[in-house]
């Protein structure tokens, strides 16, 4: 579509990528009830009685308020809260921006086809995916332990960063650059419902979900910095960054796991 309506290619695909999602938040608005109750028709009523009583006991009821201070006072004196935020900003900085370095390894693979180098992008993506699924599935059977599960991830994301920083092969760093892309993109999804979970009524919940949510997007603002062109090609300043904000990401994990443990 390069070239149409006056607009190129790259264009486009934003515009047809994004109108959909645009689109599906305002119909969301009028069309998703707010509770799993009677409202939701598209719900049998087994299917309703089964969401309801897997839902927390913290959790929001049809008959919550939509906005209540003394949630906000508690949710600001909660340490689990601040964790969260640290655990989200520390592994997003750390860990999405380096697929930034995957131009540098086609380069050096003498990869110019550019399907070729996109298509070779969508592996990490997609393995991701099906380490999610998995994980999600044992976790949802109590097979395995979240906190456990993210923790595991993040662990061996380090040890790709550490590898990093000694390996100068382009087909090794590929591939270390796939396992740290797979990595990353399970541990937010796998801790996601322990972020709801630890919230407390219908203003802290929604507070909590979009405070953390916006910490976590600094990455895009930050990623770029952390992996300048300057650095490359080895980019062993922003594999040292990075390895310390993950670091960071774990210690927060483990003190909020153990906070979370306390108070059940």
């Amino acid at each position: 579509m390069n070239g149409v309506a006056g607009l190129a290619g790259w264009r486009w695909m934003f515009l047809l990528e994004g109108a959909p999602v645009l689109l599906g938040g305002v119909a969301t608005i009028f069309v998703l009830p707010d509770y799993p109750n009677d409202k939701a028709k598209f719900l049998s009523q087994e299917d309703r009685e089964l969401i309801i009583s897997e839902l927390p006991e913290n959790q929001p009821t049809a008959d919550s308020k939509t906005w209540d201070w003394s949630q906000v006072k508690l949710l600001a004196c909660n340490p689990v809260f601040y964790l969260f935020i640290l655990i989200w900003t520390s592994h997003c900085i750390g860990s999405f921006s380096v697929a930034m370095v995957l131009p540098t390894v086609f380069y050096a693979l003498k990869l110019e086809n550019s399907k070729i180098t996109q298509l070779l992008t969508l592996p990490p993506y997609a393995i991701g995916i099906l380490v999610v699924l998995v994980i999600a599935t044992q976790i949802s059977k109590r097979k395995v332990n979240a906190w456990k599960c993210a923790i595991i991830l993040e662990t061996i994301n380090c040890g790709c960063y550490v590898a990093l920083l000694v390996v100068s092969n382009a087909v090794a760093k590929y591939v270390l650059v796939c396992f740290a892309i797979v990595c990353a993109s399970g541990v937010i999804p796998i801790l996601l419902p322990e972020l709801i979970r630890t919230s407390s009524g219908t203003t802290a919940t929604a507070l909590t979900i979009g405070i953390v949510c916006c910490f976590a997007h600094s990455a895009s603002i930050a990623g770029p910095q952390v992996y300048q062109d300057g650095y490359g090609p080895h980019y062993r300043l922003s594999f040292s960054v990075s390895l310390g904000l993950l670091a960071i990401a774990i210690t927060a994990m483990l003190v909020n796991w153990m906070l979370i443990r306390r108070r059940m």
